[in-house]
């Protein structure tokens, strides 16, 4: 994850050129990168204090804006990166089926001693109800929004905010 990519313009100002570093996608790529598998996520430039933009930088030149603690980009990632903590145990269990659940939706599913966890990212910007979710006892779900915030909310929730996730989980490896 690359946060806070900007490029020089003509007029001196700096302009957001990387779209994934925008702070309303932040939250939702954390769960796209698990869901494809990662087991490290790092996040470029994060928190270097001492990192300022050079004023003397070409035009059309690329860089790497530091994120601080207080920005919107710093509180989306931490936000995420807390609740991917809070579900490590049962993430990095053995994949499971996961229906396709169409092209607004990045779905994972994994099943470990720990429980079951499903989670699917709409990668729109508008709310989208997921249809295709893994036949299971879900006793927990949650949402985090694009700005970060999380909210656990009843287990039959289908509603995704735009560019946010759903996670469901359950104790236990059983099913319906």
């Amino acid at each position: 994850m690359i946060l806070g990519n900007v490029t020089k313009q003509p007029d001196g100002s700096w302009l957001r050129s990387n779209p994934s570093s925008s702070p309303k996608l932040i939250p939702g790529q954390l769960w796209v990168c698990l869901a494809y598998g990662a087991t490290v996520i790092r996040a470029y430039y994060l928190q270097r204090y001492d990192d300022l933009q050079p004023l003397s930088a070409d035009v059309g030149r690329i860089y790497q804006q530091s994120v601080r603690p207080g920005t919107p980009e710093f509180s989306a990632f931490l936000a995420s990166a807390t609740m991917v903590k809070d579900y490590a145990p049962m993430l990095l269990g053995v994949e499971q089926s996961t229906p396709f659940a169409g092209p607004d939706f990045q779905c994972a599913h994994r099943l470990n001693n720990q429980g079951r966890v499903w989670w699917a990212v709409n990668l729109s910007e508008v709310p989208r109800t997921v249809q295709a979710v893994p036949n299971a006892t879900w006793t927990k779900a949650e949402l985090l929004d694009q700005k970060g915030i999380r909210s656990v909310v009843p287990a039959t929730t289908r509603v995704v905010p735009g560019n946010g996730v759903l996670v469901l989980s359950g104790r236990g490896a059983t099913t319906r």
